[in-house]
C-alpha cells in the first residue's frame, strides 16, 4: 500500500451511516468499531498483528512530550491439546518473536492522535491493565480482523490485504521516502538484523538504485 492508500483507510475508518447510506447501526454512528482503530495503528507503527492485539493502557509511556511503548509480549494462536475442551486452538501471551522483537517504539503524531480518538470514543476502556484495542478485554481475533480489513479495503477502492501487509506497508513507504532508514526501519520492525530487512524489501532498494543511475539520462 501506498501512503494515499493508507489516507482512505484512515477515512473509512472514520466512516459513520449517512440517511442515504446506512451499513450497519444508525444514521450518525460510526460504522466500524475498535477493531477498524487496530488496523490502522498497524499501519503507523509497524507492528505485529500478535503485538498490537497485546497492548494495554499502561504500555504507553511519555517522556518530555513523546509517546513510546514497550513490545514485549504478543498474542500467539496454538493447538489446544486440553482432552477437556472442544477447541481446536487457543489464544496465549507469548514472548516475542525473537530477541530483537524486544523493542521501544516511538510514536508518530498520527499513531498519538488515533489512541486519542480510541480514548474519546471508549472512555470506559482507559483502564491501565485493560487492551487497548479490545472492548471486552479479550484479544481482537486475527481472522476477525482479516474479514474487516477486507470489508474496509473494498469500500475505501484501496488494494486488499492482510493485517500483516500493513507492516510491510509501513515498512515500505518509510523505505521508499528514504533508504537511508533502513536501520531505523530494522529496530522498528524487530528484524533480527538489518540485512534481513534489507533482503525483504530488496524490490525496494533496486528501484532507487535504477532511478540513481538513470539521472545520467538527464545530462544533454
Amino acid at each position: 500500500m501506498e501512503y494515499s492508500d493508507v489516507e482512505k483507510l484512515w477515512d473509512e475508518m472514520l466512516r459513520k451511516n449517512e440517511p442515504n447510506n446506512v451499513i450497519n447501526g444508525k444514521v450518525g454512528t460510526y460504522v466500524y468499531g475498535i477493531g477498524a482503530y487496530a488496523l490502522l495503528f498497524c499501519c503507523f507503527t509497524g507492528l505485529r498483528w500478535g503485538e498490537v492485539s497485546c497492548l494495554c493502557w499502561k504500555d504507553i509511556q511519555v517522556d518530555d512530550g513523546n509517546y513510546y511503548f514497550k513490545v514485549d509480549k504478543q498474542y500467539i494462536t496454538i493447538k489446544d491439546r486440553d482432552d477437556n475442551t472442544t477447541r481446536s486452538y487457543k489464544t496465549i501471551v507469548a514472548d516475542p518473536k525473537s530477541e530483537k522483537s524486544n523493542r521501544y517504539i516511538p510514536l508518530s503524531s498520527k499513531a498519538v492522535q488515533l489512541l486519542e480518538l480510541v480514548k474519546e470514543r471508549f472512555p470506559q476502556l482507559h483502564k491501565p491493565s485493560h487492551l487497548i484495542f479490545s472492548t471486552t478485554n479479550n484479544p481482537y481475533s486475527a481472522s476477525t480482523a482479516n474479514r474487516l480489513l477486507k470489508v474496509m479495503c473494498i469500500r475505501a477502492e484501496v488494494p486488499i490485504v492482510s493485517p500483516h501487509a500493513l507492516r510491510h506497508s509501513f515498512a515500505s513507504i518509510l523505505l521508499n521516502e528514504d533508504e537511508k532508514n533502513l536501520y531505523a526501519v530494522s529496530d522498528l520492525l524487530g528484524h533480527s538484523s538489518s540485512d534481513v530487512t534489507y533482503k525483504r524489501y530488496i524490490d525496494i532498494f533496486e528501484k532507487n538504485k535504477m532511478n540513481t543511475i538513470n539521472l545520467f539520462d538527464k545530462l544533454k
